[in-house]
């Protein structure tokens, strides 16, 4: 598949008749708005067109004329990809590759953890969540879809507040810490520690 993801969706549009909806729904009000609050900002969604950005509001946007995939990534990013599989892998490569240009990113992706491009997600993670119930997407026709046919998981990413991660997401699902968070506490004991002071006191580590 080329880089150009925008090229291949229109071509996959325009020939098939099994076309992927999922690429075309767009996040709800409540996670954007618990993702702005996380971040403080959403900076750019290189992933989006016009009618998702009246929800998202991010600063700078790409959509399929612009191609997030060859512009510059920055600052506080939300990214919710095309979920086909193909479509995907892209998005998190680029994510990947522009790491250190990204303050923080919140990404909501299918929970397909055994895929390469969900390991290379929580490689770059630090913190989780698991939302309880299907993600209601909507539509271009601004209507609710039906709901997701599985579940969906939400990665904190860069210097993501963990605290507010917290608080803003666990109202809404499970939080856990990553494989790579955990490594950098000194023991399981403090770990532990730092977790009961995270959640039950609000103090940080």
């Amino acid at each position: 598949m080329s880089e150009n993801w925008y090229s291949d969706l229109v071509g996959l549009v325009e020939t098939s008749t099994n076309n992927n909806p999922r690429d075309e729904c767009y996040t709800p009000h409540d996670i954007i708005n618990r993702a702005r609050e996380c971040m403080g900002s959403i900076d750019l969604d290189p992933a989006s067109c016009a009618t998702a950005n009246q929800v998202v509001r991010a600063e700078t946007y790409y959509d399929k004329n612009s191609d997030g995939l060859t512009k510059r990534w920055f600052g506080n990013v939300w990214l919710n990809p095309p979920f086909t599989a193909t479509l995907i892998r892209p998005f998190i490569n680029k994510l990947w590759e522009s790491r250190s240009d990204i303050h923080q990113a919140i990404v909501l992706v299918p929970p397909y953890v055994d895929t390469d491009w969900a390991a290379r997600l929580r490689q770059m993670a630090n913190i989780v969540c698991m939302p309880r119930s299907r993600v209601e997407f909507w539509s271009n026709q601004r209507t609710l879809s039906t709901g997701a046919k599985q579940g969906h998981i939400l990665y904190g990413i860069g210097l993501v507040d963990e605290l507010l991660f917290v608080d803003c997401f666990s109202p809404i699902g499970d939080i856990q810490f990553t494989q790579i968070r955990v490594a950098q506490c000194e023991s399981l004991t403090k770990f532990k520690s730092e977790l009961i002071k995270l959640i039950i006191t609000g103090d940080q580590p």
